[in-house]
């Protein structure tokens, strides 16, 4: 097993929890923005003390900067739309619909940018990872989302930003002398960027008279933020490491499979709606890890 794979397969883990602390987030109530910043404020210090313990700064230069700007900006930005799409669908139907809509924007930036080429196992793996999910949609479903299609658009807005940051993170493991550096660099910048954008919804609601209802702290949020920095910044590591050696699609096909963590947990801890399609298709994906090895 190589070791591309391992890293690829441990990013898929941490992102699942990450994500299911945003999950736990949204039905707490607090801010998307600053769950989001202070998560990112947490990995960006967790990356930057692993950088100054085993390598120090070389390679902070203005492309490197340029990279972690971009990389951080458009996270964040693809986050705060996931989180927002997470109002309006369950989680069991989003995050399919998301790991179906999110490989496939990578995998043709990784075509187009990159000139990936793929076997036929990873053709299979990578296009049963893809349609899979698609059996999570049912006219049923339908019935119990507030408003799905503004959740899709939502996702979908998600979906892009998330793949161009995956595409701009697959060309900075090259550039860095760690990944680490990169991981600080982006989610510094992803933190500023969530902070300037807090700041201007605060004052855009409170132009229009509105009551701003979220407060810079909070104990439980500050806590979800915390153990969501963690998880992110081991998913996000994890996943630049796979970046090296591994290609863009196969390895946010099988980082994207992320999804099986909080699906499980919404169901066993909210519990949401499940049904035997919902089970086939997480035993398909995790099929589909045997054509992407």
């Amino acid at each position: 097993m190589e070791l591309w794979f391992i890293y690829a397969i441990s990013s898929a883990v941490f992102a699942g929890l990450y994500t299911f602390f945003q999950k736990m987030a949204v039905e707490q109530g607090h801010s998307t923005l600053l769950v989001n910043m202070w998560s990112t404020v947490v990995s960006s210090v967790m990356a930057f003390t692993v950088s100054w313990i085993f390598s120090g700064f070389d390679g902070l230069w203005k492309i490197g900067l340029l990279l972690g700007f971009l990389s951080g900006i458009t996270h964040i930005i693809g986050s705060i739309f996931r989180m927002d799409a997470l109002k309006y669908i369950d989680t069991a139907i989003l995050f399919p619909l998301y790991k179906t809509a999110g490989p496939i924007f990578t995998l043709a930036i990784g075509m187009t940018i990159f000139a990936e080429k793929f076997t036929v196992a990873e053709w299979i793996g990578i296009m049963l990872g893809i349609t899979v999910p698609l059996l999570l949609l049912h006219k049923s479903e339908k019935l119990r989302q507030k408003h799905l299609w503004k959740g899709i658009v939502f996702l979908l807005i998600a979906s892009f930003f998330t793949a161009v940051a995956a595409g701009i993170s697959k060309y900075g493991s090259g550039v860095f002398e760690t990944v680490f550096l990169f991981v600080a660099v982006s989610h510094a910048f992803g933190s500023i960027s969530g902070w300037c954008i807090y700041e201007l919804q605060k004052k855009n609601t409170q132009r229009n008279g509105k009551l701003f209802k979220y407060r810079h702290i909070d104990k439980d949020m500050l806590k979800i933020s915390f153990l969501a920095g963690i998880t992110q910044f081991g998913g996000f590591s994890a996943m630049m490491l796979a970046f090296v050696d591994g290609s863009l699609g196969v390895v946010y096909a099988i980082q994207s499979l992320y999804i099986l963590i909080p699906i499980i947990l919404s169901i066993v801890i909210y519990k949401e709606h499940w049904n035997v399609r919902k089970i086939i298709a997480i035993i398909l994906s995790i099929a589909a890890l045997a054509f992407l090895r």
